[in-house]
């Protein structure tokens, strides 16, 4: 974990200091904060279901085009054996791609990096897309986490390791970041 979260700080400090320095429409920093609908397989001791997700999402954008950034997102889905929501939270480096537009900003991007919940520590992934119309942004990302959940079938003694998902979709806001 220790040198996982030593990786994403240097990643970010390197893009940071190499970025391109030429003029830009847009603001380098970029601060997103979001909510919205998480729903899917369950990770370890989480029953497959909906629920919801908080997101904060710093990032710097290395051209008008391209954001690097940070997600630190709790996402609260199914149902635990107790009978409360699980809850799965996850830290990772992503990527945007906006095409060209002005005020309406679609975008196409994808992520990496940890997430973690109950007896579950593993590295996953996620596509993602949606756009930022003035300070609002909308998002759709499909979060794959290999391995993630397993099941122990008691009648033939035998378990079996499959993966986790959740497919947010998520609102928000941003700060900075707009137009200069």
């Amino acid at each position: 974990k220790d040198i996982m979260n030593r990786l994403y700080i240097f990643l970010f400090v390197s893009l940071m200091l190499t970025s391109v320095a030429y003029a830009q429409d847009y603001d380098k920093f970029k601060l997103g904060l979001g909510a919205g609908y998480a729903g899917g397989k369950g990770a370890e001791r989480i029953t497959t279901g909906g629920g919801i997700l908080i997101t904060l999402e710093p990032a710097y954008r290395v051209s008008d085009n391209f954001a690097i950034g940070l997600r630190l997102e709790g996402a609260a889905y199914g149902s635990s054996f107790s009978g409360w929501p699980g809850a799965i939270a996850s830290l990772t480096i992503n990527g945007q791609y906006y095409f060209d537009a002005d005020v309406f900003r679609p975008f196409v991007g994808a992520g990496l990096g940890g997430y973690l919940g109950r007896d579950l520590s593993v590295f996953g992934f996620y596509p993602r897309l949606g756009f930022d119309w003035g300070h609002f942004t909308l998002a759709f990302e499909y979060n794959l986490i290999p391995g993630g959940s397993s099941d122990y079938d008691y009648l033939t003694n035998t378990s079996s390791v499959t993966n986790a998902y959740y497919l947010g979709i998520r609102v928000g806001v941003f700060f900075f970041g707009g137009k200069r």
